[in-house]
């Protein structure tokens, strides 16, 4: 589409006194860029300087501590509790609204969402009633306590002062983060809220919190200074808050004086998990019945969150009515620049989100700092942006081998360095393993990887040879300069299964490798038994249970699907899912041996899983299970043979992806990157 057909989109909106240049914005979402002390990073500035010259309307920075103790709940979390501290805000401030974008800060206490370990000089998780999460009290250590309500006042007065600093800083609104949970939220819910005195019991105290908490940013920050809410329209919780409680909530907080309401849902229990940060197993847009909602009782702006991944799909929502602007979180994590390509014409150049929450959201909880399965500049704008203007020292003949994630991201960068380059892949189609991701309800969009590397290599001149097997001879042959070998990675036969190959060493009848089940090339039984519940394994299990199979997943670990869809994605949705559709999983547990019978398999030992929900089991020492065919997806091993073959004999030789140690797909992407621009 033209940007044309984007009118809403690009018009301009308002916020409070603020004229907003369009209707998208990034969304705040913590990249974990920051020092420990919260101070800002130059690493930072640059990750959120890139949406702003990518054209976004206004740019948040997000997560943002107001003490040192117990609002910290992230390793590398920004910020602003402290005066010494706004001098970096100024710089990030700046380097955002340079670009003619507007900014704000959001502020966040977690509450009972945290854990001691992250809280600074000792200080342990505080909450308006000392009531556990459900899943950090999963892990060692934790425990929360009742705030005072002379303590509940002096963290007031932090998120002022805060919001003081956020203003002197140069930002243009603060927003309070009072979603999914967090400590605002914990006041409102009876759910979190047990206290008996002014600030518990009825609707009015429990809205005395963020009632006093408003007046005082006013106070502080001045009258004039906009103060959005970012709040859960539902807490998806039996107990919790539901849509009729947050209109009147709603209400209130535009009689507070909010410029606007930011509306999503959910919070850290299993059954919200999914609707804070939902994948790809729900539609884009998902929230938009409850921004409907909130946006019928009130006047001033609504921000709708909701996974959308393109701006096709904020018009939607603003034609619809149900947004004044539209939140692009892990879009403008995926491409910065998504607003300014639309608006030129160039969707085709758009890095589209796959809403996989790989890179983003699961490194983010495993206190990391965040990735991206389709960027991998990201975290590393500037280098990126050296090195592609300074381009190559040398033109080189640089060939590449393997046309998967790793092999696609190299050829698109070392071309963009100038290189000619030509890709050798053996199959007949570009995408290796990457291609079964997509496969299962809901997999769809990880088509995208290799839809977008395909029409960049293709846009750059990228010579690509499909069906071409690369032997040493064949490579050696085109007189490379340099040559990097992406061949990827193949399941194999794990050792210590009797009677998983025949006498005469091929798979036994009953035995089928993963891939071949998700290709459909494979002959499959009513009772199947699938070992190994890696993310293949479960979209398999998916799979096969649509087709009305009877399927059980065998898992050595604690918990299946540990190495792609991650925590949102598996406590949020999938677990339930397979529930639903009567999968059973096996955990701590070993397939010994393939018999006539079945399958037999072994306890590790009656072991919990770490969140003990849903369909989780494990034998008590060993059982067989019927089985009709068994479904081979345990570990995959290098595919490194053409790398040793080339050792010594051509001038530069480089191993990357799976090729050199099977992994996530962005640790692919984002080191053929680094492959292509170092040639």
């Amino acid at each position: 589409m033209a940007a044309g057909s984007y009118a809403l989109a690009f018009s301009p909106g308002r916020i409070g006194n603020l004229e907003i240049k369009n209707r998208l914005m990034n969304g705040p979402a913590i990249p974990n860029f920051s020092r420990r002390s919260g101070e800002i990073t130059e690493r930072e500035i640059d990750y959120y300087e890139e949406k702003a010259k990518g054209g976004f309307g206004a740019v948040f920075v997000s997560g943002t501590s107001v003490n040192d103790t117990t609002a910290r709940s992230f390793t590398n979390q920004p910020g602003i509790q402290r005066d010494e501290l706004i001098p970096g805000w100024k710089k990030l401030a700046a380097a955002i609204r340079r670009h003619g974008a507007k900014c704000g800060v959001q502020i966040f206490h977690p509450g009972r969402q945290n854990h001691p370990k992250y809280c600074g000089s000792g200080a342990v998780p505080e909450a308006p009633s000392a009531i556990p999460c459900p899943m950090e009290s999963q892990v060692p250590g934790y425990r929360v306590v009742e705030m005072t309500v002379e303590r509940i006042r002096e963290v007031i007065d932090e998120y002022a002062r805060a919001a003081r600093r956020v203003r002197e800083a140069g930002f243009d609104y603060v927003e309070v983060h009072a979603a999914h949970g967090y400590l605002p939220m914990q006041f409102l819910s009876p759910l979190t809220n047990a206290r008996r005195d002014e600030y518990g019991g009825s609707f009015a105290n429990r809205t005395r919190f963020i009632r006093e908490l408003c007046a005082a940013i006013r106070r502080e920050a001045g009258a004039d200074f906009p103060v959005g809410m970012r709040f859960s329209a539902d807490e998806l919780v039996e107990g919790g808050l539901r849509i009729e409680d947050t209109v009147e909530y709603a209400s209130l907080l535009e009689e507070l004086g909010c410029a606007y309401l930011s509306v999503s849902a959910g919070m850290y229990v299993p059954s919200g998990l999914y609707a804070m940060i939902a994948g790809s197993y729900s539609p884009p847009g998902h929230l938009e019945p409850l921004a409907g909602a909130i946006r019928e009782a009130v006047e001033v702006p609504i921000l709708q969150y909701g996974g959308i991944t393109s701006v096709a799909g904020a018009e939607r929502l603003l034609q619809d009515g149900t947004a004044d602007f539209v939140i692009m979180n892990r879009a403008s994590i995926a491409d910065p620049h998504i607003v300014r390509k639309t608006r030129e014409g160039r969707e085709d150049g758009v890095r589209a989100c796959i809403r996989c929450n790989n890179g983003c959201v699961d490194r983010l909880f495993a206190m990391r700092d965040i990735t991206c399965t389709m960027n991998p500049e990201l975290g590393r704008e500037r280098e990126f942006a050296e090195a592609l203007e300074r381009g190559a020292r040398r033109r080189k003949r640089v060939v590449v081998v393997g046309g998967g994630p790793a092999g696609m991201a190299c050829s698109k960068y070392a071309r963009l360095m100038g290189h000619e380059v030509t890709l050798l892949e053996r199959e007949t189609e570009l995408g290796g393993l990457v291609r079964f991701s997509s496969r299962g309800p809901g997999r769809a969009e990880w088509d995208e990887v290799t839809r977008y590397y395909e029409r960049e290599v293709e846009r750059l001149g990228v010579e690509v040879r499909l069906g071409s097997e690369a032997t040493a001879d064949l490579v050696r042959s085109l007189a490379p300069d340099a040559v990097v070998v992406a061949t990827g990675s193949r399941f194999h036969c794990p050792g210590g299964i009797r009677g998983l190959r025949a006498a005469d060493g091929r798979l036994a009848a009953n035995v089928a490798f993963l891939p071949d089940v998700m290709q459909g090339k494979a002959a499959v039984g009513q009772r199947v038994v699938i070992v190994g519940g890696n993310h293949m394994g479960v979209q398999a299990a998916r799979l096969l249970s649509e087709a009305g199979r009877d399927v059980t997943i065998v898992e050595a670990r604690p918990e299946p699907n540990q190495d792609l869809d991650g925590f949102i994605n598996w406590f949020g949705f999938l677990l339930p899912d397979l529930e639903r559709r009567r999968v059973r999983l096996l955990t701590h547990s070993f397939a010994v041996a393939v018999t006539g019978a079945g399958v037999l398999v072994e306890s590790s030992g009656d072991m919990p899983p770490l969140f003990a929900v849903g369909p989780l089991r494990t034998v008590d020492t060993e059982a067989t299970i019927p089985c009709d065919t068994l479904v081979v997806g345990t570990g995959r091993s290098s595919r490194s043979e053409v790398f040793e073959a080339l050792q010594g004999t051509v001038p530069e030789l480089v191993l990357i992806g799976d090729a050199a140690k099977p992994r996530w797909t962005y640790t692919a992407i984002g080191e053929g990157a680094t492959a292509g621009i170092a040639l």
